[in-house]
């Protein structure tokens, strides 16, 4: 089977029987590490390779999109930590997993861009930019066909801020035919870091929207809950949240790294050609485990699985989905299901639950399935024999920026810790320029919401 793309859809992964395309994960600043060290310990769990590298069984070619194998048969991930200082990568490289990556995955500056963006953008970013690319270009080189990046960072921080959007900007001139997506943790309202993560997001979110060609949203404070309803984690901390999102990346990439009965293209998650803005392409997330199958009763369990994906709680970003319009759905299953349950259980969602496209585009829920059951990184007490994740493009995301948006006008007003960046070369003029960037697009998915009210009004 083959799997092409169109050229107007740059930010596909796309998967070919005779060519097989390379994936490089960049994971930035403190929070994108662990993630990205939480990732790949549980990749290597799924195809069975050990903590140094070492692949128990022979697996089909599918593993070559994500891992390099040396000469010596040790398969290593193709990814890059990067950090302005080295105690986190520091971690990485001494612990369970030390021998997985070689040396030259590391970069690392001396010291820490102190949660301000303007260190992390135009300081201390910029001494180990010029690094940073060195290494992505041998990667690169390392790949017979480089098909783009996938990132993990934080935007409340200054080195996932400020050197995550330095980087994208580099990379983008460097790489601009490759694509580019971005796994975006969110300033959470509960678990504050810095005083000035809502500048940092702001001026993130503004480069990102020009340079990513998807970003998923995240938030520690809604995987928190996930974590303590369906996991049975009493008190989580960073390390389980960092887990699950592992997990969710793990069911993003299933696809290319398993063989599957429902191919799900990435690209599928984009809205169709009717779609007014190709800026618009912030994707909420939501994730759901099935646990405990009931015994013969697989469609009634299925059914469930699927419904729960439309229900707020298990939402990666706190949004209120019922009252947007969606532009895009599109949901990626694991586990002991056939295709046809699978398609019978999208049909009852669409049919049961509220799922309103605006109307000048496609009316469907796409999906894909591996039969690769999923492993319970977070909890791995519980066994999981499914799981799904759902993409969905919807104008309910604009409470995310609602919400990022007061923050910021209420520091903003007072000019509080501008000086900060400031100081760091930062013209001050780009605080109002990024928080009009973010109003129009606010604007943008409101609109979407406001026109469908309006032709629903007129057909009355």
């Amino acid at each position: 089977r083959t799997w092409a793309t169109s050229h107007s859809l740059p930010f596909l992964l796309i998967r070919n029987t005779k060519i097989m395309r390379q994936i490089a994960s960049i994971h930035i600043g403190q929070a994108g590490i662990r993630i990205g060290s939480a990732y790949w310990q549980l990749i290597c769990r799924e195809h069975g390779i050990s903590s140094d590298g070492i692949l128990s069984e022979p697996i089909d070619d599918t593993l070559a999109t994500f891992f390099s194998e040396a000469p010596n048969g040790r398969y290593v991930p193709r990814s890059l930590f990067v950090d302005t200082e080295s105690n986190i990568c520091d971690e990485v490289r001494s612990g369970s997993h030390s021998h997985l990556y070689n040396s030259d995955l590391f970069v690392t500056g001396k010291e820490d861009a102190s949660c301000i963006y303007g260190r992390g953008h135009y300081t201390i970013g910029k001494e180990i930019i010029d690094a940073t690319l060195d290494r992505i270009r041998k990667l690169a080189e390392a790949c017979s066909d480089l098909e783009g990046f996938i990132f993990t960072h934080s935007i409340g921080g200054g080195t996932g801020s400020g050197f995550g959007t330095l980087l994208l900007e580099r990379l983008s001139l460097d790489f601009a035919k490759k694509s580019k997506m971005s796994f975006c943790l969110l300033p959470s309202n509960q678990t504050v870091s810095s005083t000035v993560e809502p500048y940092n997001a702001v001026l993130s979110l503004h480069i990102q929207r020009e340079h990513a060609n998807a970003i998923f949203l995240l938030d520690n404070q809604p995987i928190y809950e996930i974590c303590q309803r369906s996991l049975s984690i009493p008190q989580p901390d960073f390390g389980d949240a960092n887990r699950l999102i592992a997990e969710v990346i793990s069911t993003a990439t299933a696809s290319y790294r398993f063989k599957d009965c429902m191919p799900l293209d990435l690209g599928d998650i984009r809205p169709g050609p009717g779609f007014p803005s190709s800026k618009l392409n912030f994707y909420l997330l939501s994730y759901s485990h099935g646990r405990h199958p009931i015994p013969n009763d697989v469609d009634h369990s299925l059914d469930d699985l699927t419904s729960s994906l439309f229900q707020k709680e298990n939402l990666l970003a706190p949004c209120d989905l019922e009252s947007g319009m969606y532009a895009s759905i599109a949901i990626m299953y694991r586990g002991d299901m056939n295709p046809k349950e699978v398609k019978d259980s999208v049909h009852m969602a669409k049919t049961l639950v509220k799922t309103q496209f605006v109307d000048w585009v496609p009316t469907s829920i796409k999906c894909g399935l591996v039969q690769q059951p999923p492993i319970s990184f977070a909890q791995p007490s519980i066994a999981i024999q499914r799981s799904a994740l759902m993409f969905c493009n919807s104008s309910a995301v604009q409470d995310v920026f609602f919400r990022i948006g007061q923050k910021f006008d209420a520091m903003y007003a007072r000019r509080a810790f501008v000086f900060w960046s400031c100081g760091e070369g930062m013209s001050e003029g780009e605080f109002p320029e990024a928080r009009e960037d973010m109003e129009s697009l606010l604007q943008d998915y409101q609109s979407l919401s406001h026109d469908q009210v309006t032709d629903s009004e007129a057909d009355m």
